[in-house]
């Protein structure tokens, strides 16, 4: 990936497929493609199977969990609604579809959610102290998003995905960048 004069370029497709162009070794990447630019495409989109841990698999996370609690605090997920939303969709569009509360971005909002459960199933069955959550609102000036349209569309979203991890007694880390 690093030409004659060790210029680093790499593009890559990930998991949900973002397109990505990486031009630091090592430093996060720039979204170049959507696979929802076009949102007429969600009706055929999946997001990336979330396989449900057991057998050996989950004997495996739950000792490496525990062996892990004996001196940490064990944080499992990395989750996340609105920071995917600008993967599969270009940010302004995702503003502009919230905003505007299209049927489409609350069906994507909604397949998120769904597919962060089955995430937050994991790693509750794997023993986990906390579940990550991170999904940056802020500016350095302002929210993205009114603080009216942001309860309107989150927040039951968020209740959703946080009832499992309270149930079970866990915590949660809820990360967001910017003035919120």
């Amino acid at each position: 990936d690093f030409d004659r004069d060790g210029r680093y370029h790499k593009i890559n497709v990930d998991d949900w497929g973002t397109t990505w162009e990486y031009r630091l070794f090592g430093v996060w990447g720039y979204r170049i493609g959507y696979p929802l630019a076009d949102i007429s495409n969600l009706a055929t989109y999946f997001p990336p199977v979330v396989r449900p841990l057991y057998g050996a698999q989950l004997e495996r996370a739950a000792a490496a969990g525990a062996a892990l609690r004996q001196n940490y605090f064990h944080l499992g997920g990395g989750l996340s609604l609105f920071e995917t939303m600008q993967s599969l969709r270009p940010f302004e569009d995702v503003l502009i579809d919230i905003s505007r509360d299209t049927p489409e971005i609350n069906r994507l909002a909604e397949m998120l959610v769904n597919h962060n459960l089955q995430l937050v199933e994991n790693e509750l069955a794997a023993g986990v102290d906390a579940v990550v959550v991170g999904d940056d609102f802020g500016t350095q000036r302002d929210m993205m998003l009114s603080p009216k349209a942001w309860r309107r569309f989150f927040i039951p979203r968020y209740e959703r995905l946080f009832a499992p991890i309270k149930a079970a007694g866990k915590r949660i880390f809820f990360h967001s960048c910017g003035k919120i």
